[in-house]
């Protein structure tokens, strides 16, 4: 498959509503790379960015590969999945990639007839047969039901094995528990680069910081616990 590489040398990419600043940075495959942010804050057209999708402005962008070799599933899949089936959609052979993301008896279902989290295992499904040493997912899990989750972690992990896959994600207890490295995205710029739990420790306030809390609520943790960044990513961060 072969392995992909990414170096940005003060890169600028020109996108909608104004200039996307990566800055000098490098990733390498196989392996998994977070992209977090506000919502609005540049997490999708960073992806689109790194599939070739935007031109670039300024600085230098190197890619140990062709854009055809990269793999972007967008924010919604509804818009790549082409073809009159299921099985259309993911081509021929892919009836154990289909059994293995739970979505097998679909085969010859409408793309249009599933709901949003049947469309997402099933474009996970597409990239596990997809010759692609770069895989760009965006909120992969958004829409999905816990067991789905469950399992589009199990998929993309084992896509890292062989490839880089870049996610981006408001999931933070996946990040900081499976991603070892993220991109903070802050006002179109990586703003931060470094392992999650490390990006969640410097949140003060926002939507961010919100989310923690609604998740420690989840997991039903002592109400005193919520008051700090700090202390949110100590609770979030596997011991």
């Amino acid at each position: 498959m072969g392995s992909a590489r990414l170096e940005l040398a003060g890169a600028v990419f020109r996108v909608p509503g104004g200039c996307l600043t990566v800055g000098t940075r490098a990733v390498e495959g196989p392996g998994l790379l977070g992209v977090v942010g506000r919502t609005g804050s540049g997490k999708s057209n960073l992806l689109r960015c790194l599939a070739g999708l935007h031109p670039l402005a300024a600085g230098v962008f190197h890619a140990r590969l062709a854009p055809d070799r990269r793999r972007l599933v967008l924010q919604r899949p509804e818009w790549q999945l082409y073809g009159a089936t299921v099985s259309d959609v993911v081509g021929a052979g892919g009836e154990e990639a289909l059994r293995r993301l739970g979505v097998a008896h679909l085969e010859r279902a409408r793309p249009y007839q599933l709901s949003t989290g049947e469309r997402r295992r099933v474009m996970l499904a597409a990239l596990l047969r997809a010759d692609a040493p770069l895989v760009l997912l965006d909120e992969p899990t958004a829409g999905v039901d816990a067991e789905g989750q469950a399992t589009a972690a199990r998929v993309i992990a084992e896509l890292a094995d062989t490839r880089l896959v870049v996610v981006a994600t408001h999931d933070w207890p996946w990040l900081v528990s499976q991603v070892p490295r993220a991109w903070w995205m802050e006002d179109l710029e990586v703003a931060g680069d470094g392992p999650p739990a490390e990006l969640a420790a410097r949140l003060t306030a926002g939507p961010e910081l919100f989310d923690l809390v609604q998740e420690l609520k989840r997991r039903r943790l002592p109400g005193e616990s919520w008051w700090s960044a700090e202390r949110l990513a100590a609770e979030i961060v596997p011991r």
